[in-house]
């Protein structure tokens, strides 16, 4: 049998995780949440000659908001790029590079549709390993941090 006390523990305790839910933030279109962004992955340049661009980079690894993601991206010759995070769910996140290893969220699908924010990066060295006809795979690991409003 429940005494008093444990009657009014137990509501005291409910009511405080009902309150609890109800004050935590709820994504949508109309309020988008910043949360912070946590990434780290593996870019591989595949095949890439280093003359003829644009170069196309494969990555894979971990990111709070998108668990284990796929990427592709494409390097131009100036230097510039552009990719598409593919979150676990299926979602995308695109993203542009915005140099000084910073890349910018530009938007993407599902609950990524208006993503805005930033994350900035560092890098391991570049391992080489030949590839086919005079070519070259370039795998480089990367970690970083930033901030993802969606």
């Amino acid at each position: 049998m429940m005494t008093r006390l444990m009657k009014y523990v137990l509501a005291v305790v409910f009511s405080l995780a009902v309150f609890a839910f109800l004050q935590a933030p709820v994504a949508d279109a109309k309020s988008p949440v910043t949360r912070p962004f946590h990434i780290s992955g593996q870019m591989t340049f595949l095949d890439a000659s280093f003359t003829e661009f644009p170069w196309a980079i494969l990555d894979q690894g971990v990111a709070s908001e998108l668990g284990k993601f796929v990427a592709i991206s494409k390097m131009k010759a100036d230097g510039s790029d552009f990719g598409i995070f593919y979150a676990a769910d299926g979602d995308q996140l695109f993203y542009r590079g915005a140099g000084n290893s910073e890349a910018i969220f530009t938007g993407g699908t599902g609950r990524f549709k208006d993503a805005t924010g930033s994350f900035k990066y560092t890098m391991s060295d570049p391992e080489y390993a030949p590839g086919p006809e005079g070519t070259m795979s370039v795998t480089i690991m990367y970690m970083g941090q930033g901030t993802l409003t969606y």
